[in-house]
């Protein structure tokens, strides 16, 4: 358990950097404006992929899995479809 939230710990930079480029997905360099439910609907996926991380973690060092690989394995997911969301779907 404590192996666990120590890697957590040690890898929160990469989970806030996951986070940012989560956030790229809704900026547009057209507006300047964003209405409330764009802004409650990026609050939820936040907290979403925040849930993900935490749910992938327990059920992959459960599984088994080292306890390292098992704290970013959710962050790489995260990072690779925000990667593909923004290069594959941006309105450029």
């Amino acid at each position: 358990q404590y192996e666990i939230y120590y890697y957590k710990q040690l890898l929160k930079p990469l989970l806030i950097a996951s986070m940012t480029m989560i956030s790229c997905w809704f900026i547009s360099a057209r507006r300047r404006y964003i209405n409330f439910s764009e802004t409650f609907f990026c609050m939820v996926i936040g907290i979403m992929c925040y849930f993900f991380t935490e749910i992938c973690t327990k059920i992959i060092s459960s599984a088994g899995l080292n306890n390292f690989y098992a704290s970013i394995f959710p962050m790489i997911i995260i990072i690779l479809l925000s990667n593909f969301v923004i290069l594959h779907f941006q309105e450029d």
